[in-house]
């Protein structure tokens, strides 16, 4: 494998580390699989569209489909565990000294690099509304995915602070976050020109920003004398309009 298809595998699973040979040609399959089944899905929709169409345009055979994705739904709403793995080591990694919402906004910052990979996640969660929104039997695939995420983010909140298991603030704080996620990726994909990084600042830094303010006395000084970058960015915006 090439340099530069080994930075294409690390960047489609959110990882700056290398990769092993093994996990370089796993990535690579489950990469080339979810990419010919996107293009399939955009032109042809999502219920026309094969599995064995998407093997085949993937350059791999149906056996090798199925090794990777229980069905066709999942190639939208399975998840990866490279790149779960990936955030939940990002979380525990983080700085000491943060807390829990900044954690988890560094996090989720440092888990996209790659540009390519932005646009390609754009394309998907486009795709994911679509489909999602026409199928009762995909809403709850979607529901699945994001309880492994949630569940993964609070083991990670937890094993930050020495506890074997999420406690309620672990799990509080993987909610919020998901939250947060979700509404950045609903602005992402309706706005035009909008920046995905920018936008996890942002709402991350409201949150933070709403959250200090309901801290007794010293949050609320805190919030009264210093401006968060998301109520800068918002007197910004009302300046120039």
């Amino acid at each position: 494998m090439t340099e530069e298809s080994a930075r294409t595998t690390q960047q489609s699973t959110g990882s700056a580390r290398p990769l092993g040979r093994r996990a370089q040609r796993i990535a690579k399959t489950r990469l080339a699989l979810t990419e010919a089944a996107l293009e399939l899905f955009a032109t042809q929709g999502f219920e026309a569209t094969s599995v064995t169409e998407i093997a085949e345009a993937a350059g791999v055979s149906r056996r090798t489909f199925f090794e990777y994705f229980p069905s066709k739904d999942d190639v939208l709403f399975g998840v990866d565990p490279a790149a779960l793995e990936v955030l939940t080591e990002l979380i525990v990694e983080v700085e000491p000294g943060l807390s829990d919402l900044e954690v988890l906004r560094e996090a989720h910052l440092q888990w996209l690099m790659s540009e390519a990979d932005l646009r390609r996640r754009r394309r998907r969660t486009l795709l994911l509304r679509r489909a999602a929104d026409s199928s009762p039997v995909l809403l709850g695939k979607e529901a699945q995915m994001h309880a492994a995420f949630r569940h993964a983010i609070s083991a990670a909140m937890a094993a930050r602070r020495g506890l074997d298991r999420p406690d309620p603030r672990a799990e509080t704080a993987a909610r919020l976050a998901q939250g947060v996620m979700l509404l950045v990726a609903e602005r992402w994909v309706s706005e035009p020109g909008a920046d995905y990084r920018s936008l996890i600042r942002e709402h991350f830094d409201l949150v933070i920003e709403m959250a200090a303010a309901a801290e007794p006395s010293t949050g609320r000084k805190r919030a009264a004398g210093r401006s968060s970058p998301a109520a800068t960015s918002r007197r910004r915006r009302s300046s120039t309009s």
